[in-house]
């Protein structure tokens, strides 16, 4: 059996949907909304105690997709799996998108908690959050799911986005050489073009983010999430993480709009 990790918003759902090989090629942008009963999703269900989650663990399945923190425990008991782990160590802007655009629900609440919690006292509360949640991401501080370099076999997120065909289905090939999976060209090839379809609103505004992050400026039509995006990554660059620095750039970056 297969256990593949993977925090939220970083395509453990479409990795599965590639190795389960039960299925053709589709574009999507959400997979996790494609239900596969040989497949057990930790998310699904509250803790290890869920009595769902009780009734369905006793059955035999092709993979667990595990991104629920509250089942890390569990997950650590599984021997003999082979473990899969999707290294979110980079392509944070796409990762943002991801999660601002699919868990669209999630991210009203935390914007909310930033309005009228954690900076509540503070000019553009939703874009400091967002800047110091790229900080913490590149400090690998918002990861809930964790590698166990043991045990895990790595993925990195950054293979999901590679520009080359080629290289991008030799990044896959390798994946499944070590989960003794034999994946075919053709249909990685048929996965590669579905992936471009799928995550084209993802790709095209992640472009347009990493211009405003090289030229330090906003456009016109970013929302408050995607400006902490790219001042957070400014931030990032100079090593600071400082509410005022955040504010001070907004403010800088907000002139002459492009």
């Amino acid at each position: 059996m297969l256990i593949i990790k993977f925090n939220a918003a970083s395509l453990g759902h479409f990795l599965t949907s590639i190795l389960l090989k039960t299925t053709s090629p589709i574009p999507a942008l959400e997979y996790g909304q494609i239900i596969y009963p040989q497949v057990l999703h930790t998310g699904s269900y509250t803790d290890q105690h869920d009595p769902l989650f009780l009734k369905r663990q006793t059955q035999q399945y092709f993979a667990i997709t595990h991104n629920n923190p509250d089942f890390n425990e569990w997950i650590s008991t599984l021997k003999n799996n082979k473990k899969i782990y999707i290294d979110l160590d980079s392509c944070f802007v796409e990762c943002r998108l991801n999660y601002i655009i699919k868990l669209s629900d999630w991210n009203k609440k935390l914007n909310n908690y930033a309005v009228i919690n954690s900076w509540k006292n503070f000019k553009n509360p939703v874009a400091c959050d967002d800047a110091r949640r790229i900080v913490r991401l590149h400090q690998g501080l918002e990861q809930k799911i964790k590698c166990n370099i043991d045990e895990d076999i790595v993925f990195k997120f950054k293979n999901f986005y590679v520009e080359d065909m080629n290289i991008w289905i030799e990044n896959f090939i390798e994946l499944g050489k070590k989960l003794s999976i034999s994946l075919d060209k053709n249909y990685l090839q048929r996965w590669f073009e579905c992936f471009k379809v799928g995550q084209k609103p993802i790709i095209e505004r992640a472009k347009l983010l990493y211009e405003c992050i090289e030229n330090k400026k906003f456009t016109i039509d970013l929302d408050e999430n995607e400006k902490g995006i790219i001042i957070g990554y400014d931030a990032v660059t100079n090593n600071i993480d400082d509410p005022a620095y955040f504010i001070q750039k907004y403010y800088e970056f907000s002139k002459n709009l492009y």
